[in-house]
């Protein structure tokens, strides 16, 4: 039978390691494959969507490239290709792992891991099988002849897709109102989304998010185009810069 002090020894043995490990910093790892990058290939990510700055880089070593570092937040970011930046994919990186397979066709990149990146991955699927729809409509539209009567068949069931498409953002914006993917959708489809909608919205950010530049601008432009509004005025809005800085 143990002793009682080397009971007590080992009890504090346990606790120093638990306390060892939790002071650690967790890391964001994420690991990239796919049929758009070789061995040699220099991958980048960045946090900057605007400007494309790296915050790591990865090598890509026996088909897979790997990015990892410390992090104490979630922040939306872009892993792309050297030399390509057409070649890439947006996720949520974080705490923990993320998974991305590169595509070298446009919109058929994957990411996977987290359940934030999960949730990412659902909504760009639905929408980009409404956009592939709505750009198929739109091509036989344009380069082909038709008589009146079958152009407005076209231009309505355009309108059911564009339709179908905004309640598709909307509806993922408010199943995500509590975290990032919520915040991103509101700043980069704030054209889309009506603004007594992303009003509502927003107000139900949590603090932590509500307080962002991005989202404060976007409440400052909400009110000002309500303003706008009653003198039956529009102004097109260049959202680059405000959904570049949304981590901000």
């Amino acid at each position: 039978m143990r002793s009682k002090a080397t009971i007590i020894a080992m009890t504090m043995a346990v606790l120093g390691y638990s306390l060892l490990t939790s002071c650690r910093p967790k890391n964001y790892t994420i690991t990239v494959s796919g049929d758009a990058i070789k061995d040699g290939d220099t991958l980048y990510l960045t946090d900057n969507l605007r400007q494309l700055t790296p915050i790591d880089t990865a090598v890509t070593v026996d088909g897979k490239a790997v990015f990892r570092a410390p992090t104490d937040s979630t922040f939306m970011a872009l892993v792309y290709k050297s030399g390509n930046n057409n070649i890439g994919a947006t996720l949520f990186v974080g705490q923990g792992e993320a998974i991305v397979f590169l595509s070298k066709n446009a919109g058929e990149s994957k990411v996977a891991g987290a359940e934030i990146n999960e949730r990412w991955r659902e909504m760009n699927d639905s929408i980009y099988k409404i956009t592939i729809r709505l750009n198929t409509l739109a091509d036989q539209l344009n380069k082909t002849e038709m008589p009146y009567q079958k152009q407005k068949k076209y231009i309505e069931r355009m309108k059911v897709c564009n339709s179908e498409l905004k309640t598709a953002i909307i509806n993922y914006a408010r199943e995500n109102i509590d975290n990032e993917l919520g915040c991103f959708i509101l700043i980069f489809y704030d054209d889309i989304i009506p603004p007594d909608v992303r009003d509502e919205l927003i107000s139900q950010l949590p603090q932590g998010i509500h307080n962002r530049a991005a989202i404060r601008q976007l409440s400052k432009e909400a009110k000002e185009s309500q303003q706008t509004r009653t003198k039956a005025v529009t102004s097109p809005h260049q959202r680059q810069a405000l959904r570049s800085g949304m981590n901000q």
